[in-house]
This record gives C-alpha cells, sequence and structure tokens, in this order.
C-alpha cells in the first residue's frame, strides 16, 4: 500500500501514547479514573461517556448502549447523538467490564454528575482533571483533550 507515513509531532491533533493513559488511571481515583479507564477502553465521545447511566450497561455489563450524550454548552441529558451512525453498542473486555462494574454498582441516574445531580460539562472536566495532569506530566500539547482518547482508541 502507498500510504502515507504519519510523523506524530506533525499531527495537528495528537492522541495519547498507552504510557500517558497508564499514568492518568494511576493517579486518578474514583470518578475521575473511571472516566479515563472508559475513555481509553472505548473510544468514546467524551459528551456520551458522561450522559452514561447505569442502565446503559447490558449483557452482565460487557456491553456500554450508547444511546444520549450531553449537550455541548448546557448542562441537560438530549436524546440524539452526534451523527445517526452513532448509535451503537460498546463491547468492554472481561476486566474493563468488572472494573465499571464495580464503578456503576450502587449508583442510581447519571455516572459522572456534578453535586446536583446535573451532568458534568466537558470542559469543566478538562480543565479541573485532565489538562493539570498533563501538565504535571509534561505531555499537555496543542490539541490534547478529551478527543485524544479517541485518537488513542483509534491508534
Amino acid at each position: 500500500m502507498d500510504l502515507p507515513m504519519v510523523a506524530h509531532k506533525e499531527q495537528r491533533r495528537p492522541s495519547l501514547k498507552a504510557k500517558a493513559v497508564d499514568q492518568l488511571v494511576q493517579d486518578g481515583e474514583g470518578e475521575e479514573q473511571a472516566l479515563y479507564v472508559l475513555e481509553g477502553a472505548t473510544g468514546m465521545r467524551i459528551s456520551e461517556a458522561l450522559a452514561l447511566e447505569a442502565k446503559h450497561f447490558v449483557n452482565e455489563g460487557r456491553t456500554i448502549e450508547i444511546r444520549q450524550q450531553v449537550d455541548r454548552d448546557r448542562p441537560r441529558i438530549v436524546p440524539y447523538l452526534k451523527t445517526d451512525a452513532s448509535h451503537h453498542d460498546v463491547d468492554l473486555s472481561k476486566e474493563i467490564a468488572e472494573y465499571l462494574r464495580a464503578f456503576v454498582d450502587g449508583r442510581d441516574g447519571l455516572l459522572f454528575k456534578t453535586r446536583n445531580g446535573t451532568p458534568c460539562l466537558h470542559n469543566n472536566l478538562e480543565a479541573r482533571w485532565l489538562t493539570p495532569r498533563l501538565e504535571a506530566m509534561n505531555f499537555d500539547e496543542k490539541g490534547i483533550g478529551w478527543h485524544a482518547f479517541r485518537r488513542y482508541r483509534k491508534t
């Protein structure tokens, strides 16, 4: 095949490397750690991950049904996704399913929510969790954000 070589430093939207994702998971706790595991293992859009409820985990926790997302600018759940093809199911490995099942166990409603029960906004979590961790790891570069987990999963 006559495909171009990919130079990571020349990418406008770089992806996370396995070492960085491992470090994020190790350093995170609670909801933050669960979100890093979920994003790294599934490559879901952050708006879809933040809209997850316990009822979306089926097949003994081995499958996640993607059916809703958090609105981009307001803390509310919307019943549509970015594209028609976004309605899909995500299969999980046994280990990830067990980890997430333990996280989900006993939770009702949204898995990632604010103190008053509204969905978290991705920009707030990026500023509070992701960016400071990446800066501490000397890995923060232009274009690194939640979408880097999608690119990490694809690569």
